[in-house]
């Protein structure tokens, strides 16, 4: 990291040599004659945009770098740019070209141009196209400071008609931006023909802004020739889709950058292989770093899969010993309901054996009995001890009947309590093994829990990385892609742009990327970006322009606008919608409910009163009206 630092800084150096000042540069800010003021809007409340403070603070650094007092403004209110515009017009009495640049939002109304500023509190942002004339600045004021000075050169750059920037487009609001008359000696560019809408761009800058920059700082350009290159620049760009609309009262030449004499050139030429050296080295040692990283990425997978292999093991051997537990559990309560069966089947069988003795002992006392009787029936002297002996057996008889019937009731008790010590002992063991059970697997889920939740941790800290590390690639990137162009924006280094654009080219990927096309090479480095930077202007522009601007947008992105468009159709169909929907419905049923009702009581009001006859004492007949109060 502190090497590749080193080199940053070693480039930042030579990039700094090459873009020194040229004569003219120092010629113009001391004599004070070329000011400019640029002004970039982008974070409206409703409809933000990506690009123009980008825009803006490009633009205003090439100005400055080419002599120009510039004036820079970001992100104005009304009043802001209001000033902004007075101390512009007050700058211009004894200036030999002047500037004005906007990018933001843009709007015309009743056939006049609105620069629309940022609106800080309710009471000033601007929400649909009727208040713009109140709360929006008069593209016209500016126009007209440049005509009051009678300024020699005057340029105003207008990247302001990107889309419609209010809810409800297309219900009597026109895109874009009116044509203007442009003042003597000056010349006016748009973004796009007046009432198109042009577009914010992918990239840092908006296609036509990336353009202006491009040739404002090609040396030799005359300003007459400057709208046509912008122009074909812009159509490359866009694919034909956009282009710029421009409005020229000139009267001289003019060159933002005038052309290189020979010394420069061949101060140039000499930089320039000078460059060659130390890129060759920086080239090597920056793809050495890439190694190194490449290989520490490597190594950190590794790592995680070696972890995600051992928590998956540990998963596996929890829920195994989960099991095993279960199994044990379960043929320990088969043991205990065997022995309470086999201790049930002992007892029954005692009980049993008792009874079957009793038995046999009444069916000898009915033997005796049955003796008795036989004997009886032969009569003799005996009868006396005979019926004494009845009596002796039936007395033996009823008692054992008695202790017979209460060992069957002990009996009948015992296996009652038996079973319900059984019941009760089984229902005892397995709450305690659904107990051991429930433990077992609440210390198993737990364990898996954690075992989870460190793997996860493991995953989002690797994702963090992973996103650190892309952030870390996408800011060197956009830090050599700004030396790139800077490079590419200075007379002195704009000869070594093409290697400059190689030497990125080579350290960040592999194969060639068409000169300049940043979004290009972004997408290679850092797949993805492209795409959701598209699918962000398909839903920009069905929110924008609706139907009709998607399917111009579908004709380069058919893809990302089929998706637009879906989304666009689930949105429609939410259930906020449709409550929004029948909210709006019911007030309105509401609101001519209660103006029926008003015209039912005024009606009733306005009825005369019936009238009514009577007969007076001397026999006459007069008519009366009713009191309201009897009706």
């Amino acid at each position: 990291m502190v090497r590749l630092l080193a080199l940053l800084v070693a480039l930042s150096a030579v990039a700094s040599v090459y873009t020194a000042e040229r004569g003219f540069v120092p010629i113009r800010r001391t004599e004070g004659a070329y000011v400019a003021l640029v002004i970039g809007n982008g974070t409206y409340q409703e409809t933000p945009l990506a690009n123009p403070v980008n825009d803006a603070t490009d633009v205003s650094v090439a100005l400055e770098s080419i002599g120009f007092n510039v004036t820079l403004l970001l992100n104005a209110d009304k009043e802001q740019m209001a000033a902004a515009v007075a101390g512009f017009g007050a700058s211009l009495r004894s200036v030999k070209a002047a500037v004005f640049y906007y990018a933001g939002h843009g709007a015309q109304v009743q056939g006049e141009n609105f620069l629309l500023p940022i609106g800080r509190t309710p009471a000033t942002q601007i929400t649909e196209e009727g208040q713009v004339p109140f709360r929006a600045f008069n593209a016209g004021e500016v126009i007209a400071q440049l005509e009051k000075a009678k300024v020699p050169l005057s340029v105003v750059v207008l990247d302001a008609c990107r889309n419609n920037p209010f809810k409800g487009a297309g219900r009597g609001g026109v895109p874009g931006l009116a044509s203007i008359n442009a003042p003597i000696g000056s010349l006016v560019f748009y973004a796009t023909k007046a009432g198109s809408v042009a577009s914010d761009g992918t990239g840092r800058n908006s296609p036509f802004t990336a353009a202006f920059l491009k040739h404002l700082l090609t040396p030799g350009l005359d300003i007459r020739l400057l709208s046509s290159e912008i122009t074909n620049t812009v159509s490359d760009l866009t694919h034909g889709a956009q282009t710029p609309g421009t409005y020229t009262q000139l009267r001289q030449g003019f060159c933002f950058v005038p052309p290189l004499t020979d010394a420069e050139k061949f101060a140039a030429e000499k930089s320039r292989k000078a460059e060659e050296l130390r890129q060759s080295e920086m080239q090597a040692k920056i793809r050495d770093l890439a190694v190194q990283a490449r290989t520490a990425d490597a190594a950190q997978q590794r790592q995680l899969t070696a972890e995600r292999t051992r928590v998956e093991a540990a998963l596996a051997a929890s829920k195994q010993a989960s099991a095993e537990l279960t199994r044990q559990l379960e043929a320990d309560l088969a043991a205990a309901r065997d022995q309470e069966t086999a201790d049930l089947a002992t007892a029954r069988k005692g009980a049993d054996a008792a009874l079957a003795v009793k038995q046999q002992e009444i069916a000898a006392l009915n033997a005796k009995i049955a003796a008795l009787k036989a004997s009886s029936t032969q009569g003799g002297a005996s009868a006396e001890a005979d019926l004494d002996q009845m009596v002796a057996v039936m007395e033996q008889r009823a008692q054992r009947r008695t202790e017979l019937a209460r060992m069957e009731r002990e009996a009948e008790e015992a296996r009652q309590k038996a079973a319900t010590d059984a019941a009760e002992k089984r229902r005892l063991e397995e709450s305690a093994a659904t107990a051991r059970r429930q433990r077992a697997e609440a210390v198993a889920e737990s364990k898996r829990q954690a075992a989870i939740m460190d793997e996860h941790d493991k995953v989002t800290e690797l994702a963090r990385l992973q996103a650190a590390e892309r952030q870390a690639l996408a800011d060197r990137l956009e830090r050599d892609l700004a030396k790139y162009r800077r490079l590419a924006a200075s007379d002195d280094g704009k000869d070594m742009a093409p290697v400059a654009w190689a030497k990125i080219c080579a350290t960040y990927t592999t194969g060639d990327v068409r000169l300049g096309d940043e979004g290009e090479l972004t997408e290679r480095v850092l797949p993805g970006t492209r795409a959701a930077a598209v699918d962000s202007a398909a839903d920009r522009a069905f929110a924008d322009g609706g139907r009709p601007a998607l399917d111009g947008f579908a004709s380069r992105y058919p893809k990302h606008a089929r998706a637009a468009e879906a989304r666009r159709q689930a949105a429609l169909t939410s259930p906020a919608t449709w409550w929004d929907e029948i909210e709006n419905q019911t007030i309105v049923y509401l609101i001519l409910i209660g103006l029926g009702i008003f015209g039912l009581i005024l009606g009733f009001l306005c009825t005369p009163p019936p009238a009514q006859e009577v007969t007076r004492p001397d026999g006459s007949t007069a008519t009366l009206v009713s009191d309201l109060n009897d009706l």
